[in-house]
């Protein structure tokens, strides 16, 4: 997948916070016309979300953004605290849960489903921000200021805290047990 969206030049990480996947990519047939010699090729995808959940999550997000103001430092709090009091952690094996949908539309997420939620309302007010994902947990990086943090909503809203929000490089590159833990550093 990762190869198909860079060659088409298009947003992996949105397209997968959405939970658009394209697997396959295949040459249908060649033209030649007197424009010159052409290859026609067709796109497959798999959407996880129909149109109509990707449409109700595309409108929590716009109702959300609308409510946030300030700098960008105000926006990425506000879009954390919002995440924060509208979900709750819920491990109930559904696939809903690993995605933005169940975060923000149904309230109940896992980690995946956070991170990908917080990137969708990030980069809807234009602030750079991805999910990073291991093979214990996923979280954020966020752009601010030119430099990138760290920011993990879900270990922040199972801890009722900010020990997780914006680390930088100091924190997540010294001794430090949690980013040990949760595989920050790796």
């Amino acid at each position: 997948d990762r190869f198909l969206y860079d060659t088409l030049g298009l947003d992996y990480q949105k397209y997968y916070s959405n939970g658009v996947a394209l697997f396959m990519f295949k040459k249908v047939q060649d033209i030649e016309n007197n424009a010159g010699s052409h290859s026609v090729y067709a796109i497959y995808y798999y959407a996880y979300n129909t149109y109509e959940q990707l449409s109700l999550q595309e409108e929590v997000i716009n109702d959300a953004i609308d409510a946030f103001s300030g700098t960008d430092y105000d926006k990425i709090y506000a879009a954390h605290e919002y995440l924060r009091s509208r979900s709750s952690y819920n491990d109930n094996g559904s696939y809903m849960v690993q995605t933005a949908y169940g975060a923000l539309v149904n309230k109940e997420a896992v980690c995946e489903g956070y991170a990908k939620a917080y990137k969708l309302l990030l980069n809807a007010m234009g602030i750079e921000c991805d999910v990073v994902i291991n093979a214990e947990h996923a979280w954020n990086v966020v752009q601010l200021e030119g430099k990138w943090y760290l920011v993990d909503v879900t270990n922040d809203d199972t801890n009722n805290g900010l020990m997780y929000f914006l680390l930088g490089a100091d924190v997540l590159m010294g001794d430090n047990v949690t980013a040990r833990y949760f595989g920050y550093i790796d």
